[in-house]
């Protein structure tokens, strides 16, 4: 499992400032940009494992809102080492 936590540029100050959709297109460039992050984490670990693949991959996103002002993404997957069929 990775978790990624970012500030949700969304309840920034600035915000007020910014039209509704430049406000939106930070917050989802904010979000792209993290979930890339926690993959590439995910890989990494795999990776360190001796894995070569990850089966059953998972991506939840948490907008917490007022109460912290966070985007959180959880990437989680089984970790696999996956071999190329022989012949018999």
């Amino acid at each position: 499992e990775e978790v990624k936590v970012v500030q949700d540029p969304e309840y920034h100050w600035r915000d007020f400032l910014r039209s509704d959709r430049s406000s939106n297109e930070e917050r989802l460039s904010v979000f792209h940009t993290a979930a890339m992050q926690a993959r590439r984490q995910l890989g990494k670990k795999v990776l360190q494992m001796g894995a070569n693949a990850v089966l059953g991959y998972r991506e939840y996103v948490d907008l917490e809102g007022d109460a912290t002002d966070r985007i959180c993404i959880r990437a989680f997957g089984t970790a696999a080492r996956l071999a190329p069929p022989t012949a018999d």
